[in-house]
């Protein structure tokens, strides 16, 4: 590539930087501000914690504030349990926020009006789940006790407009300000999620968003709030069920709270603890607040987050800088002539600017795309094959690996400017290109190493020339690999190819079909509680010391194999990289992970090298004294004369 090339590539690359640093800097300022979480226990599981210990519910409720409870949970009364809880079916007995509600959601139907009572009982069987209000005493003892009320709708069966201003009127005569619908749908599912959340925002009501149990109907809602909510982590009741222990829950909450935004902790409390059910969950909110005050959190009323807006100029640099990557890649492959080069350097910035002023989302999918295609195996396709052994090839390696790294971590920062939106920084919608983004940069890595490894490559390039673009050497060298008799070996070594690719594939999301085992939970836990945020396994474990031994092979003059090193260490630039795909993640919380996995996996790394030079070193014999000793030749002298050298890829034009 020429110097004038180089130049503009480079300005152009730097300038995304900027751009992604740009959009990085706020994002990181609105996720250390937002650092309030709100500890909610449920009204009623503090109900039974008080008959089980005698206690009236207002102590119970002082006892659980000392400890940390800031909101507590209180259900929307059902029609189905206003009904049982009278002597005798008949309207005249109900309360009168009930009869209202009666009224209200259910205009045409004489279920508040019939005194007889056959009305309400025929229609408290057909909708038992209809809401008809709140306990009021109950949500006064809680506003007594110094503590706030997160009110559940029930939004069953209420399909008009009417019903949903009745069901949020209900809501702000119990004080509350956070919403959190009860049961399997948002309010207004049925197609009035527009008026759901125009009522929301008449009462300045904030709706909590429930992650990882999916409400019908909450995307759309979400978009309709302009993605101003608080994320609520739970634990279901069927989890709890599962022998869920105290030390586990902390540490479930304590996770959702720092990486995923998480700002109110639905708290369950445990009725399985021994004799005194009441001490043992005091215990349990104390140390899980604890926890998240030790972790630098305060408890509180939280607020939505401030999502940062990605200005025009800002998105124009990102797809320029974007565009100049995959532009460059090109030309490392295809060497480009002046035409073609300038020719689509011009219409990669007019397109740059066209969509940085539009703003389409499709772009921006695409823009993410390449980025985290390209920037991943960039460094590793790049590196030079040494015509020598050097003289400090673990010194090199680490240079080289390093350099590597910090490639991908631009192309980590420009994937996350890209696609740093509301939604996805909310988490209500996934980066679609994330499964993608894991296969195709391990494979374009495979299919390259492969052609390089085949003789037919060297002797292409030797034939045509540095010069010429390599991608007529890697079309012989695959043509070569592809019409080799396949052995036993080579079909093994497909399938673990093939089963590790659908494995990265599966576990590359927060919501995976295969979940981790008892064995790997545990482990986490432990590097949770040791690193306080977890590096990824497949980086520290096995992509990153993969990667380093590779280099340290290859510039230590041994050739054999460092082809199948290098692409299965791109499997931790991947990774690397799609730690910042995740924008419900805060993006400190990544950048920790991410160096975390970097300082481990480089010193696994260098520990197995060490390891591995130990038990090889060969044992020399004591030489006579009378004679000085011959010279003995060095093992990697041995390894590089026996082996036939490898042209080393050079993108340089002549």
């Amino acid at each position: 590539m020429s110097v004038l090339k180089r130049r503009v590539l480079t300005g152009l690359v730097v300038l995304g930087i900027i751009s992604a640093l740009a959009v990085a800097i706020p994002r990181l300022a609105a996720e250390r501000a937002n650092n309030t979480v709100a500890l909610a226990a449920d009204a009623t599981e503090l109900q039974n914690l008080a008959d089980l210990s005698g206690l009236t519910l207002p102590e119970v409720l002082a006892q659980a504030r000392r400890q940390g409870i800031t909101h507590v949970a209180l259900a929307e009364m059902t029609l189905d349990e206003a009904v049982k809880a009278l002597p005798y079916p008949t309207p005249r007995l109900l309360p009168d926020n009930v009869v209202w509600q009666l009224k209200q959601k259910l205009p045409k139907s004489e279920a508040a009006s019939d005194f007889s009572g056959a009305t309400l009982t025929a229609v408290a069987q057909r909708l038992p789940r209809l809401g008809v209000g709140y306990n009021y005493p109950v949500a006064e003892a809680i506003r007594a006790a110094g503590l706030q009320v997160i009110a559940r709708p029930s939004p069953d069966f209420s399909d008009t407009t009417t019903a949903i201003g009745a069901s949020l009127d209900a809501v702000r005569a119990t004080g509350a300000r956070i919403v959190v619908f009860n049961g399997t749908q948002v309010l207004g599912n049925g197609g009035l999620l527009k008026q759901t959340a125009s009522a929301l925002a008449a009462r300045k009501l904030e709706w909590g968003f429930v992650e990882l149990i999916p409400q019908e109907g909450a995307s759309e809602l979400a978009h309709d709030v302009d993605y101003h909510l608080v994320r609520v982590h739970s634990i279901s009741e069927a989890e709890m069920a599962q022998k869920m222990k105290p030390a586990s829950a902390i540490d479930r909450y304590s996770l959702a709270v720092r990486e995923r935004k998480a700002r109110v902790c639905y708290v369950r409390m445990f009725f399985d603890q021994g004799e005194n059910p009441l001490t043992a969950n005091l215990q349990y909110v104390g140390d899980l607040s604890q926890t998240l005050r030790d972790e630098g959190f305060q408890l509180g009323d939280p607020t939505d987050f401030s999502n940062p807006e990605v200005g025009r100029l800002a998105r124009i640099g990102l797809y320029l800088g974007i565009g100049a990557a995959t532009l460059w890649m090109v030309q490392m492959f295809f060497g480009l002539s002046l035409t073609w080069f300038w020719g689509l350097l011009v219409l990669l910035v007019v397109g740059s600017v066209a969509e940085g002023v539009v703003g389409m989302r499709i772009s921006a999918d695409l823009a993410a795309l390449a980025a985290a295609v390209i920037f991943p195996i960039w460094g590793i396709l790049a590196v030079v094959w040494p015509e020598q052994p050097l003289r400090s090839p673990v010194a090199q390696a680490v240079r080289t690996f390093l350099g590597i790294s910090a490639l991908t971590l631009v192309g980590a920062l420009l994937v996350a400017g890209a696609i740093t939106t509301a939604p996805h920084l909310m988490g209500i919608e996934a980066f679609r290109g994330v499964k993608l983004a894991a296969v195709l940069p391990l494979l374009l890595v495979g299919l390259v190493m492969v052609a390089r490894a085949m003789p037919r490559y060297r002797e292409t390039r030797l034939e045509l020339g540095e010069a010429a673009p390599e991608i007529w050497s890697l079309r012989e060298g695959l043509a070569e690999a592809f019409s080799f008799a396949v052995r036993y070996w080579h079909c093994v070594l497909i399938v673990v190819g093939l089963a590790a690719m659908v494995m990265l594939v599966i576990r590359s999301g927060n919501d995976t079909p295969v979940g981790a085992s008892e064995l790997e939970r545990t482990f986490r836990a432990i590097l949770d509680h040791l690193l306080w945020v977890r590096p990824r396994t497949k980086e520290f474990l096995f992509g990153h010391p993969v990667l380093l031994l590779s280099l340290i092979w290859l510039y230590s003059g041994r050739r054999r194999g460092v082809w199948i090193g290098l692409a299965a260490g791109a499997i931790g630039q991947i990774s690397l990289l799609n730690t910042f795909c995740h924008l419900h993640t805060p993006l400190m919380v990544s950048l920790v992970r991410s160096f975390n996995g970097l300082w481990l996996g480089l010193g696994i790394g260098l520990l197995v090298w060490l390891i591995i030079t130990r038990l090889t070193r060969p044992a020399h014999a004591p030489q006579p004294q009378a004679e000085p000793a011959a010279p003995v030749a060095d093992e990697d002298d041995d390894d590089w004369d026996d082996e036939e050298p490898l042209i080393r890829p050079n993108f340089e034009e002549k």
